[in-house]
């Protein structure tokens, strides 16, 4: 398996995010800390625009490419960025199975179920194409329709207790296989099999409220 780890600068709601200062660390260290001292490091890979980004990856001994502009907008696809990658050398992904998509705005992911992520990979059958990671929920959704609300599930038990688990993707792991992306040219589609993660590690930083809420979580109690 190898892993990638996007890694663009432009993004508009939050300035500079994936190098966002959190206690005293960068947002994108978090993320390459889980290799450091570790036989996988050589099998991860940065894909970036941002020279800062490039110096990082330089200065800790980890492997990058640059990223093309084209493909760094709000706009681009990260399948378009995957196929880049794999479009650089074919000597990067020889025989490997998987590809895993590790996003920086994942900051909580630690060792523990990075290991567990892997196990999890290695054991899956065949036809199996995706695992994502996902968070049971509980929770009641609605949607708007015709100016009123709507419950997404109206047959639903109104007490939380009653209700069956549903699942929300969280970002923490995307996992393709190779070969199977190659042809479809999709991350998330086929065969999908889910990888449940703990709730209090699966924050995803969209916005600024997501990553001042990391940052007090970080000032509690640094892993």
């Amino acid at each position: 398996m190898i892993f990638l780890i996007p890694a663009r600068s432009g993004s508009k709601r939050i300035k500079n995010k994936n190098i966002a200062k959190v206690n005293n660390k960068l947002l994108i260290d978090f993320t390459l800390d889980l290799f450091e001292n570790s036989e996988l490091k050589k099998k991860v890979f940065i894909s970036t625009n941002s020279r800062k980004v490039m110096e990082i990856c330089k200065k800790r001994r980890f492997n990058y490419f640059t990223r093309p502009q084209k493909l760094a907008s709000d706009k681009s696809r990260i399948e378009e960025t995957i196929l880049h990658f794999l479009s650089k050398d074919k000597k990067i992904y020889h025989k490997q199975k998987w590809l895993i998509l590790l996003q920086v705005t994942s900051p909580l992911r630690n060792r523990l179920i990075l290991t567990k992520f892997i196990k999890f990979l290695n054991k899956q059958r065949e036809n199996i194409n995706t695992v994502i990671s996902v968070s049971k929920t509980k929770k009641d959704f609605w949607k708007e329709s015709k100016g009123r609300l709507v419950r997404l599930n109206p047959k639903a038990p109104r007490r939380e207790q009653e209700r069956k688990s549903i699942y929300e993707e969280n970002g923490l792991f995307y996992a393709v296989k190779i070969n199977y992306f190659l042809k479809q040219k999709y991350i998330v589609s086929g065969n999908i099999k889910k990888f449940v993660t703990p709730k209090e590690i699966s924050l995803d930083i969209n916005d600024k409220f997501d990553l001042n809420l990391f940052k007090r979580l970080v000032g509690k109690e640094v892993q």
